[in-house]
């Protein structure tokens, strides 16, 4: 008796935290201060925040998302892609002038104080950038993509924290990267293709498998 007691006890206390997990987990609208499009939003911690977009914007959070404010991109009139830090500090944007489609250019921002001043990496990048990934504060990689007549995907390697960039592959007609993630400095996924249905795979950086995706 004392054993169902005590197990009942313990599955109402469950269900009473749950719900109340449930409940607190719902989400909320935060103001973000800004009345341009944001493209991507990056914490390193529950307080620590970055969100960029169009414009050049670039705003801020050190309340977990209470407040924004506004940081300065050196370069102006770009649309902010992606954005991805490693600590409180060290961060990196990439960006484009997707606008310009006559003569398109990709961008990489970094910052070592979370933002409070920002450098451009590299800005003679002619593809569409799209996608980042970094395994540590050096290593990292950038996928993007050429307008016509081209319309191929490129896909760039650092070793120095974006000081230089290194192109690693460069994809045929109608093959555009958008997304890129690494694990480690061997293995890594892709995701590209004419209609962005093709998932590519690498392993040793010599060979590139390509495959449907599964649906």
């Amino acid at each position: 008796m004392k054993m169902r007691k005590s197990r009942s006890l313990f599955e109402t206390l469950f269900l009473m935290l749950l719900f109340t997990t449930l409940v607190h987990g719902q989400w909320q609208t935060q103001d973000s201060g800004v009345t341009v499009n944001l493209r991507d939003v990056c914490f390193v911690d529950g307080l620590h925040g970055w969100a960029v977009g169009d414009s050049a914007t670039i705003i801020a959070t050190t309340d977990g998302g209470e407040t924004w404010h506004m940081q300065e991109s050196p370069i102006k009139e770009i649309s902010l892609q992606k954005v991805i830090f490693l600590s409180k500090y060290v961060g990196y944007v990439i960006g484009d002038n997707q606008d310009q489609a006559s003569s398109p250019k990709g961008f990489i921002l970094a910052t070592k104080n979370g933002g409070v001043t920002w450098e451009a990496r590299k800005a003679d990048i002619k593809f569409l950038l799209k996608g980042l990934s970094f395994i540590s504060t050096d290593t990292g990689w950038v996928v993007g993509q050429a307008q016509d007549p081209r319309r191929n995907g490129i896909l760039l390697h650092t070793i120095d924290g974006g000081q230089t960039w290194q192109t690693q592959l460069e994809t045929g007609k109608n093959e555009l990267l958008v997304a890129v993630h690494f694990v480690n400095a061997q293995e890594g996924w892709m995701i590209g293709g004419d209609f962005f249905d093709n998932f590519s795979f690498t392993d040793v950086f010599s060979q590139t498998q390509k495959m449907s995706v599964l649906r």
